[in-house]
């Protein structure tokens, strides 16, 4: 599509999956907004069995809860290469998490896309986090619409760690994630206790070790793009753009 700039990142040589999700984030109408996800296997253009079950690409509904969207979304396939979302009716269908799977057996592979809601009363100063193991990992919930009540942190849809509203520093939430380990890779929230999910700041904590998949992300002119091909640790990471258009 013209205005569709490359992806930053290549697969890295040998790479056992080159899986890339991209989404057109000046699209502010719901309408006309899309996710993508695109396969570049070799073999992926082959035939409905090259990559065995097809491409999957769908709202993740297991971790960040939200309401379902007003209409069903419609999901079109272009071969066995690519799938396209649509179908969003209001803002509030574009926040949560969005995964596309790829591969069949120890080559499944699902990509990450997370989004936050710009009227959120709190919001990530940085989506994504990539770190080394045994490094310590700092997430940051900026204030954007404050309420008195305290903040509830979760990891991957379960209670974490819980801070009075009163512990913010300088408008801000910070959860200190010490000698981090591979597992403790996945989706974080922040969100005001008994406020909407669709209040929450959604982090994406992406821990590298020596034989974890790591995810690779980037932003050049109105793309978003994650690619995770099978790498060492020692990886470039591109931070996620810090604006959100809903």
């Amino acid at each position: 599509h013209a205005g569709w700039g490359p992806p930053l990142c290549a697969p890295a040589q040998g790479a056992a999956v080159d899986l890339t999700l991209l989404a057109n984030l000046r699209l502010t109408d719901p309408h006309r907004f899309f996710l993508t996800c695109v396969s570049g296997e070799a073999g992926a253009g082959q035939g409905a069995d090259a990559w065995g079950p097809p491409l999957l690409l769908e709202k993740d509904d297991r971790i960040v809860r939200t309401l379902p969207p007003g209409q069903p979304l419609h999901l079109a396939r272009n071969g066995s290469h690519q799938v396209t979302l649509r179908g969003f009716s209001k803002p509030s269908d574009l926040v949560g998490v969005f995964s596309c799977v790829g591969g069949a057996g120890a080559r499944r592979t699902r990509v990450v896309y997370v989004h936050n809601s710009p009227g959120a009363h709190l919001l990530p100063d940085k989506v994504t986090h990539t770190v080394n193991r045994g490094d310590t990992a700092v997430l940051s919930a900026r204030v954007h619409k404050e309420k008195q009540t305290d903040v509830i942190w979760k990891s991957n849809g379960s209670y974490f760690y819980t801070l009075d509203w009163q512990e913010a520093r300088e408008g801000r939430f910070l959860l200190q994630l010490p000698d981090v380990q591979p597992r403790s890779s996945g989706i974080y929230s922040a969100t005001y206790l008994e406020a909407s999910p669709l209040g929450s700041a959604f982090f994406r904590l992406i821990v590298r070790g020596e034989e974890q998949r790591t995810e690779v992300l980037g932003s050049r002119g109105v793309l978003w793009v994650a690619r995770i091909p099978h790498v060492p640790r020692a990886t470039p990471f591109f931070s996620m753009p810090e604006w959100w258009h809903l």
